[in-house]
């Protein structure tokens, strides 16, 4: 995202593009004259500059308006000059056009999260803005952060270090309920490290805690035996079985009620058993400077010792992020 890109429009000003505007123009005779309208415009765009103080705008602005409900510092970057409110129909073209150009999903996540948000804000009266428009953004630069400075999880804590690339946090969708193959769950980031562990992340956009949080919970408790990808969710997916399931089945299952009773026969066996260490779970909050503490772990009134349902919060420097995000060459001071 940091090269020149060029936005084609009507009536932008700036360099009039000729041929562009007999193609798409209308002619119209007026006083006996053709008059070609309207004119179609060129104009160069920094996206890089673009995106980030438009990013920076996104920010500070919900930041300032919701400070009673957020509670969170401004980014610390300089307000924008240029009037994006005033301006927000333009503001929308510019960032649709680079939207259409664009292959790549957090790219386009990032754009779509900020188009949302400048549609969604009204210009005088009342404001008024969708919190996911923030929660968007704030989503997509963690996994930015966390691709890049992810070095591991130890003791109950996650640990950073300047661009070190060792993992790759991706959105997978899991089917666990039998009954019902349209029932899911999505944790936000999920990484398997070098040791075999499930690492599974989520983002929250506001920076205070309020009771247990219920989904990482069960996140935790759904993928303690999580077999893995190579074991289909259900019968109605795409993916290959393993050819040791295909011989025992003595070819592919054609429902899952019968799929599931030979997966549960053959763990009962022993000769199915999951290949994953440990399940590692932590809430990631939006903060002025890098701390964490516990959040959850179970009592021992409830069940033995278990790891695996041991949730801690990561609170991030929120200025660190961003800046990250914008120069991945950013060196992490806190961790």
């Amino acid at each position: 995202m940091q090269e020149d890109r060029y936005i084609l429009k009507p009536n932008l000003g700036g360099k009039i593009k000729w041929k562009e505007t007999i193609l798409k123009g209308e002619f119209y005779i007026e006083r006996g004259k053709i008059v070609l309208y309207p004119f179609y415009y060129e104009k160069k765009y920094n996206f890089s500059v673009f995106l980030t103080e438009a990013m920076i705008f996104a920010i500070d602005y919900t930041l300032m308006k919701f400070k009673d409900f957020i509670g969170l510092p401004e980014t610390g970057r300089e307000f924008p000059e240029f009037d994006f409110l005033g301006n927000k129909d333009y503001v929308i073209d510019i960032l649709q056009s680079y939207r259409e150009k664009e292959f790549k999903d957090y790219k386009i996540d990032l754009l779509d999260a900020l188009i949302e948000f400048f549609m969604s804000v009204k210009v005088g009266g009342n404001y008024y803005l969708k919190h996911y428009s923030f929660k968007s953004i704030w989503e997509n630069m963690i996994l930015e952060f966390l691709n890049g400075n992810f070095d591991s999880f130890t003791d109950g804590e996650l640990k950073l270090k300047s661009n070190v690339y060792k993992a790759k946090f991706e959105k997978p969708t899991f089917y666990p309920n039998s009954l019902n193959d349209s029932h899911y769950f999505q944790p936000d980031y999920y990484f398997i490290d070098d040791a075999k562990n499930q690492i599974i992340f989520d983002a929250k956009y506001y920076s205070n805690i309020h009771g247990m949080n219920y989904k990482q919970i069960c996140y935790n408790m759904f993928l303690e035996g999580y077999l893995g990808r190579e074991y289909p969710d259900n019968t109605k997916t795409n993916i290959p079985y393993p050819q040791s399931l295909l011989s025992i089945m003595n070819g592919s299952p054609t429902d899952d009620e019968s799929y599931y009773g030979i997966i549960e026969n053959e763990r009962n066996i022993n000769n199915i058993v999951p290949k994953y260490k440990s399940v590692f779970s932590a809430l990631i909050l939006p903060c002025e400077r890098r701390k964490r503490k516990q959040h959850f772990q179970l009592s021992s009134i409830y069940g033995k010792n278990n790891p695996n349902l041991f949730i801690s919060e990561e609170y991030f420097n929120i200025k660190e992020v961003m800046q990250y995000y914008v120069d991945k060459r950013f060196v992490i001071t806190e961790d």
